[in-house]
């Protein structure tokens, strides 16, 4: 058996959530956990969830949330809702914990393993693009220097490349794909916090890193969505945010 890694991504300030994914984490035997970014925004657990992925995350990036919610000379560009959810999570940070935000990069190198990590794309620096669009995620994969990457951002689990014969394909529900060394293969975790394939429960993936090929296994965990959702509703968060978790969209 190779390294096993769990990636996970878009938490987005749902502890409710990611206290489930724990608890499936620590009945599995991973060697290490990865954060994609986007840990906060649209929800506001914000102590509770950036406390865990600093603790257990080995390497955490920043996603388009994590970036512009401490620079708040760019919250003019984002809609007035989403500019408050910014305002509420900046207010509850310590000066510390900005200057951490502050300093997370948006794309790794991983050389031991051979793969890139990004939260939306590991070359179009800033943009974040959606490679859920197939004529992005080509170039994405045209640019790629090592067989696989690995990305948040688009909020649902799915493969693209030499696999599958460069279709997109959802990974739904639990499955495990293999994806071998040789070709070019782009995989997006998913989202922990707020999925949006229709799809509630919590998503995640455990990547098997083995000689001649990567097994990657697709992980949902169910959480309790009505009590989350009364939760944040006391949080003051905008309700078209909390509304989301029960349908996953």
């Amino acid at each position: 058996m190779g390294k096993r890694v769990a990636i996970l991504s878009d938490v987005h300030g749902n502890w409710a959530a990611l206290e489930a994914v724990a608890g499936e984490l620590d009945r599995r035997m991973v060697n290490e956990v990865w954060c994609l970014g986007d840990t906060l925004g649209y929800l506001l657990d914000v102590r509770e969830v950036l406390d865990w992925v600093r603790k257990k995350c080995r390497i955490v990036l920043a996603g388009n949330h994590d970036f512009a919610l401490v620079r708040p000379e760019t919250y003019v560009k984002h809609p007035p809702r989403l500019v408050e959810v910014f305002s509420k999570t900046f207010a509850l940070l310590t000066d510390e914990e900005k200057d951490y935000l502050y300093s997370l990069k948006i794309n790794h190198f991983e050389r031991d393993c051979g793969c890139l990590l990004a939260h939306a794309s590991f070359f179009c620096n800033y943009n974040f693009p959606y490679l859920s669009d197939k004529k992005k995620a080509k170039t994405e994969l045209c640019s790629m220097f090592v067989p696989l990457q690995f990305v948040g951002h688009c909020h649902l689990p799915f493969v693209v490349g030499d696999a599958t014969s460069g279709r997109m394909i959802t990974m739904n529900g639990n499955g495990v794909i293999a994806l071998p060394k040789n070709g070019k293969n782009l995989v997006c975790v998913g989202s922990v916090g707020q999925p949006r394939d229709r799809d509630c429960r919590a998503c995640f993936v455990i990547v098997e890193f083995n000689t001649d090929e990567t097994l990657v296994e697709v992980v949902r965990v169910d959480y309790d969505v009505e009590s989350a959702y009364r939760t944040y509703m006391t949080k003051d968060v905008p309700h078209e945010f909390a509304n989301r978790l029960f349908f996953g969209i």
